[in-house]
């Protein structure tokens, strides 16, 4: 039974195993991480000083009686502006006279304007947190 036994190894000896490997390729989608952004809208309340312009119109009512020979037209004296009411009269013959005139001053005034007015901002904020990570992933 030795020699048996022998003979065996010796065959045992001589079988080499031949191994294969084999290759399987595929994706799967792995989260690596997350990106949140969050927007925040913020008031902030700003001071306005400007200047602001603005007509004052006074209007002012001059008695004339003055006799002309053809219609006047309004006319600029500086800054008033100065427009003729007219009426006939009968006389002896038809002439024309001022009864009176409209003066209309014009002037600018200017003056400071403070107000708070509120403004809108918004800013972003980028978190970024590590994925999920299943075993075996890289």
């Amino acid at each position: 039974m030795r020699h048996r036994r022998a003979a065996s190894d010796a065959d045992a000896a001589r079988v080499m195993p031949v191994l294969r490997e084999r290759l399987k390729v595929g994706r799967r989608r792995v989260e690596s991480g997350r990106v949140i952004a969050r927007a925040t809208t913020t008031t902030e309340e700003v001071h306005v000083d400007e200047p602001l312009e603005a007509d004052e119109i006074r209007i002012e009512r001059v008695p004339v009686g003055r006799f002309v020979d053809a219609p006047v037209m309004p006319v600029f004296e500086g800054d008033v502006l100065v427009i003729p009411v007219m009426e006939e009269v009968v006389v002896l013959t038809r002439r024309l006279r001022i009864v009176e005139e409209v003066r209309i001053h014009r002037r600018t005034v200017v003056r400071r304007h403070r107000e708070t007015v509120p403004l809108r901002r918004q800013t972003v904020r980028i978190e970024r947190r590590p994925g999920k990570r299943t075993p075996g992933s890289a």
